[in-house]
């Protein structure tokens, strides 16, 4: 039976204070790490954390798009916009 996983590796440079500070947390949050990192992974794909606009990069949206969707335009804004919502 052939194996199907794939085991992309992280790599932390003890000599570095940063990197060895997130191994250390990192152990402390789950004992199995690949189960974190995957956790990890799916909360970022559901834009739940991560930078903004990342997932839609991800997406494959252009900087237009992403941009677009980050900023919405307000300075042409009226109170006529709301549609009739305050009468």
């Amino acid at each position: 039976m052939a194996d199907n996983y794939k085991r992309p590796g992280v790599s932390f440079n003890m000599d570095d204070p940063y990197e060895r500070e997130l191994y250390e947390f990192a152990k402390k949050r789950d004992k199995i790490f690949s189960r974190y990192v995957k956790r990890l992974i799916d909360y970022d794909r559901k834009g739940l954390i991560g930078v903004p606009g990342a997932a839609a990069s991800a997406s494959g949206a252009s900087q237009a798009e992403t941009k677009q969707m980050q900023e919405p335009e307000i300075e042409n804004f009226s109170a006529d916009d709301l549609g009739g919502v305050f009468g």
